[in-house]
């Protein structure tokens, strides 16, 4: 157990507080944006693709 393996390596005390993971799974063919409002005015919108640097990174 990790709490355990963290109170081995010294910590003086260790509190494990469990809590719900949400997960977004990417769907190609509906891509999500972030979009920044101030009122009903769009003050952002992010791209739905990222421009690839390297061809490690697709």
């Amino acid at each position: 157990m990790l709490q355990k393996r963290w109170l081995e390596e010294g910590l003086d005390h260790v509190t494990m507080t469990p809590y719900c993971v949400l997960l977004s799974y990417p769907n190609m063919s509906v891509l999500n944006y972030v979009e920044l409002l101030d009122g009903n005015r769009t003050v952002y919108k992010s791209n739905l693709t990222e421009t690839i640097l390297t061809p490690e990174e697709d």
